[in-house]
């Protein structure tokens, strides 16, 4: 069972529709009370950043996600704004801190010494850089879909990158925490392989 957090601001069905046609079960959930058995959570996201903390913070997925990846039998998986969210803070609007799950900061793209136009939308080729369960028999080189203008700066939490005037984090992993700054849910058969591998772990 895969549990999906709707707090307002996220593209729950179309997750919900793809992890149906993989035949994995989930659930979409609007207050922690409602989470259900198992030991998947997904964080989706599209849109602010500070929205977002805000949404998170006054509905209580805060303390309910920090106390979820305690345990390290549980897994977390934070998709777009979603992985963005896990870091540190992010310098959208405004500084803003995040749930700093992942030790970084989130900046503009054009601030990282991106000179092309964004948003950044459509299907960018991802290069792995390190082992991840959830990349199991993903093949090197393949496209995602992208659709965003911040990313997470650089660390040894990055397991793959894509490159677009520059490089950027592509997807992370730090122990039970996962991100992918693409969307799995419109990506086709890589796409639906993540979720799939992630649903297995």
């Amino acid at each position: 069972m895969i549990n999906i957090i709707n707090y307002g601001l996220n593209n729950i069905f179309s997750i919900k529709n793809c992890l149906d046609k993989i035949n994995v079960k989930s659930k979409i959930i609007s207050k922690p009370e409602e989470f259900d058995y198992g030991n998947k959570l997904i964080l989706p996201g599209v849109g602010s950043f500070k929205v977002a903390m805000d949404k998170l913070c006054k509905n209580g997925w805060v303390s309910f996600i920090n106390n979820f990846v305690k345990n390290k039998e549980n897994y977390l998986l934070g998709i777009c704004l979603g992985m963005q969210l896990l870091s540190s803070k992010s310098f959208e609007d405004e500084m803003t801190d995040g749930l700093n799950l992942i030790k970084t900061q989130v900046k503009k793209l054009s601030e990282m010494k991106c000179n092309k136009k964004l948003p950044h939308v459509g299907w960018n080729d991802i290069k792995m850089r390190k082992k991840c369960e959830i990349f199991k028999d993903i093949p090197n080189n393949l496209d995602f879909y992208f659709v965003h203008s911040y990313a997470m700066e650089n660390g040894n939490f990055v397991v793959a990158e894509f490159e677009y005037g520059n490089c950027y984090a592509a997807a992370v992993q730090h122990e039970n925490i996962f991100g992918v700054q693409f969307h799995p849910e419109k990506s086709a058969d890589g796409g639906k392989l993540i979720l799939k591998n992630f649903n297995e772990l």
